[in-house]
């Protein structure tokens, strides 16, 4: 998938190389530098490098990063002076943050790599160039906070606990009846002020990418970097939320259809609680999850988001998260709030209840630095924590599982979240916000202005301008099925572009997100199918998870004549089995794409909306990145094998791209391949305007 920008962070890779004094020196009188490099990948906003050079005169010029085939350059985004204004530090990060950069960085995990800094002269201006010979590494712990990190580097003390709650405040006079909390809802105790809060561990999240997606807070799509977070948005200090005392008691134990989800902090302090329940009645399952009050310390923004998911064999199951922010920047005082509760019914033939359970999340999130941090969650370590079998089956409890699915082999104990591409994870999608005026000659909802979306409608351009248009060309944004809203939409204008230069009206939509994106691209299909000029040939063109439902329309409506898919699953049930093709990738990545899909569809349904299982009448083009991390090449070679398994004349080109500088897709992409991919394009497509 492209990589969705502000999505929460997923897993992180990383090495931290410190180089000695004695190592390395720069060119200055005033005494050696010391250098610290701290390389760490996160997932879906891409590689986060920084390398801190601290000195008393100069600062380096370039610094690349090198070892076992891998060439990581680095360039400076940030210089300050440290606490005592005595030294420079200098911050670097690699170059594009592409995906190719984050798969070389877990190539060099845990290796011995060659450092090398260009240092310039402040006088002569003159180049001074030392390689310093390979050092061990040392690998980091995963969750401290950015801020932490660059402590560490500099030799400063340790980072804070995330949350250092005060003794409980002295006992309120006792409630009449009338105003007695209900016992769902404990009201929790006093909690610290703001300043004596430290900044929580950010969310983890999931290798690296571009989009999977492909991938991960973490990473702006391949070929759509998402937008900075406005600026001066944090307050002077994040507080957490109130916090009681740590509970002393062991969690109970779940009962029939009933589950305690304890809400605490990342220091193990409990905040609240959450009722998960789950009950069969006849042959429907329901469920519920419902929190208890949260109160919130003024002068910070948060985000309450509640989570259900019931799953049943041979059923869709259930799926719904639900966020809401609470802004308290300007408040001061303390407010209660409460998580939005969440009902859920699987109607139908639920049979087989034994492997039937209802898992919930709660999560409170607090605003720091332009990403949204975890203050606050229910567990999330596996479903045998944070599920619950239903009530009324009448037969005996069958133990959950942590997982049911593989864990990442970079990051096993990285399960469940929201929009995280982990085992056992949530979908909710991230709305990109609105989009810029239209170009000429596009038009807003030209399709249907009272849509649930958001679609542009571009007629012919240059010397095509004002003539009958060849085809309808509809475009489908990469999301990972997760980001959504008009933004995206306006990132395929360029693509659209290529097409009315070549005579067609395009169309391009984006979607709700998780499971209703296959829905909303259908409505819009139909529209344009039911509106084709003059029976004008009908096609569709997508990346990643774009591709995978311009593929899907074409398998679920036959009047669809063609389709363009680059970087695009065909096979949701194969994939995490299948290994990508390059070195420079994030190995989880497949697995990931599998774990996407899973949260936003349901385990049930992957075979369902897997392309390749479905016979496709239309011509295809399939393309793949030599360097994609998220989808191996041989779900490319699958879906031509299985429609031509079906159809010995059915038309799959194939194309697999050469790596190069061009963001595209899940990986850049040389020039020449895309030149290839166009030319493939209009070959595609020139049997169809030609009738």
């Amino acid at each position: 998938m492209r990589r969705p920008s502000p999505i929460p962070p997923l897993v992180v890779v990383g090495l931290v190389l410190v180089l000695p004094s004695s190592a390395l020196s720069a060119p200055s009188r005033s005494g050696p530098a010391r250098v610290t490099v701290a390389l760490t990948s996160t997932t879906t906003l891409g590689v986060r490098v920084t390398m801190a050079v601290k000195e008393r005169r100069g600062r380096p010029r370039s610094v690349t990063v090198r070892g076992h085939g891998a060439r990581l350059r680095l360039v400076r985004r940030t210089i300050r002076r440290d606490r005592t204004r005595t030294r420079v530090v200098t911050q670097w990060r690699v170059s594009g943050a592409r995906a190719s950069g984050r798969g070389q960085l877990t190539a060099l995990a845990a290796k011995r790599v060659t450092v090398e800094v260009r240092w310039t002269r402040r006088k002569a201006r003159s180049r001074w160039r030392r390689t310093v010979a390979p050092v061990k590494v040392r690998t980091p712990t995963p969750t401290p906070t950015h801020a932490d990190r660059v402590v560490e580097a500099f030799g400063g003390p340790a980072g804070q606990s995330a949350v250092t709650p005060l003794a409980p405040a002295p006992p309120a006079p006792a409630p009449t009846e009338s105003e007695a909390p209900p016992k769902s809802a404990p009201v929790p105790q006093q909690s610290p002020p703001p300043s004596q809060g430290a900044a929580p561990p950010p969310a983890q999240s999931p290798p690296p990418s571009q989009g999977a997606a492909p991938p991960p807070a973490q990473s702006p799509p391949p070929s759509q970097a998402p937008a900075p977070p406005p600026a001066q948005e944090q307050p002077p200090s994040d507080p957490p939320p109130q916090s009681a005392p740590p509970a002393t008691e062991p969690d109970p134990e779940p009962g029939p259809g009933h589950r305690e989800l304890v809400i605490a902090t990342p220091a193990g302090d409990r905040i609240g609680d959450a009722d998960l329940t789950a009950a069969l009645g006849g042959s429907v399952l329901r469920g519920r999850i419902a929190a208890s009050t949260i109160t919130l310390a003024p002068g910070a923004r948060y985000r309450l988001a509640t989570c259900l998911r019931l799953e049943s064999p041979a059923t869709d199951g259930h799926r719904e998260c639900r966020r809401r922010e609470v802004d308290l920047r300007g408040a001061t005082q303390p407010r209660a709030e409460t998580p939005s509760a969440l009902d859920g019914v699987v109607p139908g033939a639920v049979t087989q209840v034994a492997d039937s359970f209802a898992h919930g999340l709660v999560l409170v999130e607090v605003r720091r630095s332009g990403t949204w941090e975890v203050l606050a969650s229910s567990p999330t370590s596996g479903l045998d924590v944070a599920a619950v079998r239903p009530a009324g089956s009448g037969s005996p409890e069958k133990p959950l599982p942590a997982t049911l699915v593989s864990r990442f082999a970079t990051a096993p104990d990285l399960v469940g979240g929201v929009d995280t591409g982990a085992p056992e994870s949530f979908c909710h999608g991230t709305d990109s916000g609105p989009a810029s005026p239209p170009p000429a000659g596009v038009t807003a909802y030209g399709i249907d202005p009272g849509a649930a979306f958001y679609h542009e409608v571009g007629e012919p351009s240059g010397s095509f301008a004002g003539k009958p248009a060849k085809g309808v060309m509809v475009l489908v944004h990469g999301s990972g099925w997760l980001l959504h809203g008009a933004a995206m939409a306006a990132t395929l204008r360029a693509d659209a572009d290529r097409w009315r230069e070549r005579g067609w009206r395009t169309v391009a939509t984006t979607h709700r997100p998780c499971a209703a994106s296959l829905t909303d691209v259908m409505t819009l299909v139909d529209r344009v199918l039911a509106g084709r000029p003059g029976g004008a040939p009908v096609c569709l063109t997508g990346f990643s998870a774009g591709g995978q439902l311009a593929l899907m329309a074409a398998a679920m409506r036959p009047a669809i004549d063609c389709v363009v898919a680059g970087g695009t699953p065909t096979d949701l049930t194969t994939i995490a089995d299948q290994r990508v093709d390059s070195w420079r990738t994030f190995p989880d990545g497949p697995l990931m794409v599998r774990n996407v899909a899973m949260a936003a569809f349901g385990s049930e349904r992957l075979a369902e909306l897997s392309p390749a299982k479905h016979p496709i009448r239309a011509r295809l083009l399939v393309a793949t990145g030599a360097d994609d991390w998220a989808i191996p090449w041989a779900q490319a070679e699958q879906i031509r094998s299985a429609q031509r398994a079906r159809d010995p004349a059915a038309v799959v080109r194939l194309l697999k791209l050469e790596g190069g500088s061009v963001p595209w897709a899940h990986a850049p992409v040389s020039e020449s391949a895309l030149r290839e991919l166009y030319r493939l394009e209009e070959e595609l497509v020139a049997p169809l305007t030609a009738r």
